[in-house]
């Protein structure tokens, strides 16, 4: 037994933890319970709206009946005070006069309850008491100091006098001269009128602000709920939108011009922003799979004919046909890669730096030269420096060399040169030019969108449309927008096309 004692004795302990933890949680349990209605206290801007407008209302409530109160009280005890400071200057007229007997007559008579006076000489003795309260003993004794007339001695409060124990009195006391020397007259007119005036006045707040403030509050969370209604069905509609992800529908915009109007306004903005950013995207993917798939083809194509004939294939020229559909995809991945990016993080002004772009044009019309398949004139590029990222630049640059070479019958023209616009300031024009079939007016804003190829209308001469994705100019755009400039197409004076760059000078 002695070996298993303390075995049952921790068996119990944890008998007995286990109760203590089980009473914890029934105690905790009644406040889990309290969560979801303090989630939905937190979650509603209508419920907390009306909370905090009802504390508000509340608070103003309280300091006006407590303001209240203490007017009513001290105007009536003020109305007391005057009304026995009357009657204590009436009977000190009659002393002084000397035609005040020793029983002083009260409206109410003997029976009357409500008021007394009593005369008091200066050495302490009753001199005229009312009718209604014959004490030969002075209720309050100050002592008169000579030479004064009607001066106030006494205004206070008094509770419980001999003419009424249970009641509470206003006391006056008034110095006055009489034949035989001054004397104090005490008047004292009771306080039940007052007092229970003012016990109704606070019992009708206390019923009248709860009312006011049930009123208010469901006044308050109709109109909460009537401002907030119009804000509810936006999202109600915008939920919608998106769990049905069609971005054409549109929220409901209030026929009031105020701030659910203009919010409704700024969601159908943003609404129209992402429709457009979504076709623009399932636009963008379509055409890169298109384009993509086309030097796939062609790569599969050209090993299919020379596995299905590999005596007579000419391995050479398919390497070197495979090596070029190799490289136009290369291309057109970096151009899908710029772009992807730069829907990303468009491309700014990081890195960027003074630099010449004249440098760049000769560059660029340098290796156009050494291709040796047009001729390049450069006689009209003079010094141009500009802020910008030199890669970006570049490209830009490259991007319209090659496009003017590719439609070009035998001449490309580069100009760089400084203009000074009214409303842009000194900015840096380059253009490059080309004698082909140039652009058609219709189409000279298009041509900047991506995968935009004008085969019908601007062909080679020599009848080779084998130009790159269309996304050459649509990346010339994102650079030079980035930069601050502007690129447009114009007609050639040769009759061809010319496109044109302003980037701000530096």
């Amino acid at each position: 037994m002695a070996a298993n004692a303390p075995v049952e004795f921790v068996s119990l302990r944890r008998r007995q933890a286990a109760t203590g933890l089980l009473r914890l949680r029934a105690r905790l349990r009644p406040r889990r319970r309290l969560r979801p209605l303090r989630r939905w206290f937190l979650a509603s801007v209508r419920a907390r709206t009306t909370a905090l407008s009802v504390l508000v209302v509340a608070a103003a409530l309280g300091v006006c009946a407590y303001n209240l109160v203490v007017i009513v009280q001290r105007s009536l005890v003020r109305n007391v005070d005057e009304t026995n400071l009357t009657r204590a200057e009436d009977v000190a007229a009659r002393a002084r006069a000397g035609v005040l007997g020793r029983v002083i007559p009260v409206s109410g008579g003997v029976n009357d309850k409500s008021v007394f006076i009593q005369v008091v000489d200066q050495a302490g003795s009753v001199v005229a008491s009312s009718e209604n309260y014959l004490d030969p003993n002075a209720f309050i004794y100050v002592y008169p100091e000579e030479g004064t007339q009607h001066r106030i001695q006494v205004q206070t409060t008094v509770h419980g006098p001999p003419i009424a124990p249970e009641a509470s009195f206003r006391v006056v006391v008034l110095t006055g001269q009489t034949p035989t020397g001054p004397a104090n007259v005490i008047v004292g007119t009771e306080m039940d009128q007052a007092e229970d005036t003012v016990a109704d006045l606070r019992r009708a707040l206390s019923y009248g602000v709860p009312g006011v403030l049930a009123l208010a509050g469901l006044l308050i969370w109709l109109l909460v709920g009537k401002a907030l209604r119009p804000v509810e069905l936006i999202r109600t509609q915008v939920a919608t939108i998106s769990d049905t992800a069609s971005l054409d529908h549109r929220v409901g915009e209030p026929p009031v011009d105020d701030e659910v109007g203009r919010l409704a306004q700024t969601m159908n903005a943003m609404l129209d922003r992402l429709q457009r950013s979504a076709e623009r995207q399932r636009r963008f993917v379509a055409d890169a799979s298109h384009e993509l798939r086309s030097p796939l083809a062609s790569t599969r194509a050209q090993l299919e004919v020379a596995l299905s004939h590999p005596d007579p294939a000419d391995w050479e020229a398919t390497a070197l046909g495979l090596l070029s559909e190799n490289q136009r995809m290369e291309r057109l991945v970096n151009d899908l890669l710029f772009l992807a990016r730069n829907e990303e993080r468009p491309a700014g002004l990081v890195g960027a730096a003074p630099l010449d772009l004249d440098d760049i044009v000769l560059s660029e019309a340098g290796r156009l030269r050494a291709r040796r398949q047009v001729q390049v004139d450069i006689s009209r590029v003079t010094a141009g420096r500009v802020r910008g990222v030199e890669d970006h630049l570049t490209r830009v640059v490259r991007n319209l060399v090659e496009n003017a070479e590719r439609y070009a019958t035998g001449t490309v023209r580069l100009e760089l040169r400084r203009v000074h616009t009214n409303a842009r300031g000194p900015q840096i024009q380059l253009s490059v030019s080309d004698d082909g079939p140039g652009v058609p007016l219709e189409h000279r804003e298009h041509v900047f969108d991506r995968f935009i190829r004008l085969d019908d209308a601007r062909q080679r001469p020599d009848g080779d449309n084998s130009g790159g994705a269309g996304l050459g100019l649509a990346i010339c755009r994102e650079i030079v927008t980035a930069h601050g400039g502007l690129i447009w197409a114009d007609e050639a004076r040769e009759g061809g096309a010319r496109f044109i760059v302003q980037i701000p000078a530096a």
